[in-house]
């Protein structure tokens, strides 16, 4: 009976540890994928999904959603301090949920909410995944490059429509700070108003450790895109 005491309890701590900690996820299969703009992607599998590596760079440049958006016309400022071509190289673009959700080459989607759990599992996180709010210990794992899960999100900002002095405009946020993700899940538990809809993101942060998974109204909002198919 003792014996068997303490393999229970050293088979819970060990389950307790491996929620967290030493997480190693290697990918099983990696390949290339091409967008609607020519634009190549390297993908890995992860579990029994294939992510993408980099920040889509197809769509609307930013820049130019910011400065020819309809809604924005009669603005008085547009912030975008950063040379484009070195911004689409380091971070990819910022794009608008509806753009977001057309994105994706032919056999990849937008992630869905629960697309995104089930890498956060795979890669360690526990009972939190369904939390809203910040969760679990895998930041630094979703934001390597160089080994374990290779997915190497990036700290891009998000680009906000803003109102400040009665003037409208737009505004890069964050950038180098904070990356924010689109999923394609529409958060049914919160009401909609006019023309918006409150969507599920997830956010990373220099320095946490955690992973957000938030949601907001997608309308006039920019954010960084990741496509996701199942393994095929």
């Amino acid at each position: 009976m003792k014996q068997l005491l303490i393999c229970l309890l050293a088979a819970f701590t060990f389950a307790a540890c491996s929620d967290n900690e030493n997480i190693n996820i290697t990918p099983t299969e990696r390949g290339t994928v091409t967008d609607d703009m020519g634009n190549v992607y390297e993908w890995v599998r992860i579990g029994d999904q294939d992510w993408t590596t980099s920040n889509a760079c197809n769509g609307t440049p930013v820049w130019e959603a910011m400065y020819y958006n309809p809604d924005l016309m009669a603005n008085s400022y547009v912030e975008f301090y950063y040379d484009h071509d070195d911004y689409l190289a380091t971070y990819g673009n910022l794009l608008s949920y509806e753009e977001a959700l057309a994105s994706a080459p032919e056999g990849w989607r937008l992630p869905t909410d629960d697309d995104w759990k089930r890498l956060e599992r795979a890669l360690g996180m526990g009972n939190e995944v369904n939390n809203v709010g910040w969760r679990g210990d895998i930041a630094a794992e979703l934001a390597r490059i160089d080994g374990g899960a290779e997915l190497g999100l990036k700290l891009g900002g998000s680009v906000l429509y803003t109102s400040e002095s009665y003037s409208v405009g737009c505004i890069l946020r964050f950038e180098g700070e904070s990356g924010y993700y689109w999923t394609a899940t529409v958060d049914e538990s919160k009401p909609t108003s006019g023309d918006y809809e409150m969507v599920f993101f997830r956010k990373l942060v220099s320095g946490q450790k955690g992973i957000e998974r938030q949601s907001g109204n997608n309308s006039n909002k920019w954010m960084s895109v990741r496509w996701v198919r199942d393994a095929q």
